[in-house]
């Protein structure tokens, strides 16, 4: 396939991390399909640009790996064929190859049947001559991309369509996954959360749940510990926050959209796709803070308070990134989140009634909605269009699904 018609996923002396991804990948992406010379034509990638086939430096960020999936699944699902990805197996070259390798990338995104590895899924066509005469590095076990869909055992989509109780279908599948979670993370979790596993279990369980039964989709996840820190990544390319959220009901702890109208209200917000996507993050945060189970909340209140890391979460047309510059708001939603557990744990061994229950947690659920409030107004006010320095970030290109990467520090 000639070159004009390719798109070149990593270059040289530029490591292909989740920034590139949002800030300089999309927009090629979106330019290769906006350009008319391109009408009628299939996307191809280049895995690198090899100017240089010897001291060409070539580098991805593990972390960047759930993402550049998740988007090309969407891309794929749009051609009649994968995406033809075009390797060159060189010497400045072999080491990322060999890498990639060893995480399981080209099982899971290729057409690969071998039960001993991923199942493929079908994303990418590439020549796999290219696949060997390594140097033959060692890389962790751990380190390795990660694909969860009801299409993995034959029971699930079963399970999926037979229980019609949302309650007993999620801890169903939260438990299904917990499992498997804890099979390929508990290694790496050690490391900054020795302990509090089994709360990263269940956290990361209840995320790949939320991306295969209420999305529908395939959820890519992948953990990586080096000497400086540990990171995830968990990507689907489902309905996204703000449609998932349309689908819930009011309840006494939770109106739907409330915080969203305050947030509008108060800091007249645009009525545009960037605005409502950063709306639906919080909107999603404040829904995951006043359940029961542990969630999305739960991850950044760990990440950030506890681990002193960071949180990036990104829906459709923005993202935003948490970090100890909120240390404050995050510290006093926490007390909050330890006010409203420690009810539910009460009214779930009956040691207060139903409406002794609902009196102690109104208050703080006022109190919660003001403390979600300060975390965006701390956020909106230090709001940069200069996307290295703001804490919000707004793409001109819709990435659909949700992803959630995070980053503690060693």
């Amino acid at each position: 396939m000639s070159s004009q018609n390719q798109v070149v996923l990593i270059r040289d002396g530029e490591a292909f991390s989740p920034f590139y991804f949002y800030n300089s990948f999309l927009r090629e992406v979106a330019s290769y399909y906006h350009n008319p010379n391109n009408k009628g034509k299939q996307l191809s990638f280049r895995l690198v640009d090899c100017q240089d086939f010897v001291m060409g430096k070539y580098r991805i960020d593990p972390i960047a790996i759930p993402l550049l999936l998740s988007l090309s699944q969407q891309l794929r699902l749009h051609q009649s064929e994968p995406i033809d990805l075009e390797l060159m197996n060189v010497p400045a070259t072999n080491a990322l190859i060999e890498f990639l390798y060893r995480a399981d990338f080209f099982f899971v995104a290729g057409d690969n049947q071998n039960p001993m590895f991923p199942i493929g899924k079908n994303i990418f066509n590439f020549e796999k001559k290219h696949l060997g005469n390594f140097a033959g590095k060692q890389s962790r076990p751990e380190h390795k991309v990660r694909c969860y869909s009801l299409s993995d055992e034959d029971n699930l989509l079963n399970v999926a369509q037979t229980i019609n109780d949302e309650d007993e279908k999620r801890d169903w599948f939260v438990e299904h996954y917990s499992y498997a979670v804890g099979n390929h993370f508990w290694p790496l979790l050690q490391e900054f959360a020795s302990d509090n596993i089994l709360f990263y279990v269940e956290i990361l369980s209840e995320l790949v749940t939320n991306g295969v039964i209420h999305s529908g989709t395939d959820v890519f996840a992948l953990m990586f510990s080096d000497r400086f820190a540990t990171k995830f990544s968990v990507s689907d390319n489902g309905i996204g926050f703000a449609a998932s959220l349309s689908e819930k009901k009011d309840s006494p702890c939770y109106k739907k959209q409330e915080l969203s109208e305050l947030i509008c209200q108060k800091y007249k917000m645009k009525d545009d796709e960037a605005s409502r996507s950063l709306l639906a993050i919080f909107e999603a945060l404040y829904y995951s803070m006043m359940k029961n189970r542990v969630g999305l909340f739960d991850l950044l209140i760990s990440v950030v308070n506890d681990y002193q890391g960071y949180i990036r979460l990104h829906t459709d047309y923005a993202q935003v990134i948490f970090s100890v510059r909120m240390r404050d708001e995050i510290a006093q939603l926490n007390e909050l989140r330890t006010k409203i557990r420690n009810l539910f744990s009460q009214k779930n061994f009956g040691l207060v009634t139903e409406n002794k229950f609902y009196n102690l947690m109104n208050p703080v659920i006022v109190a919660s909605k003001t403390a979600m409030m300060d975390l965006f107004h701390k956020m909106w006010e230090n709001y940069n269009e200069d996307v290295r320095f703001s804490s919000i970030r707004f793409f001109p290109v819709r990435f659909r699904g949700v992803h959630v990467e995070a980053e503690i520090s060693k």
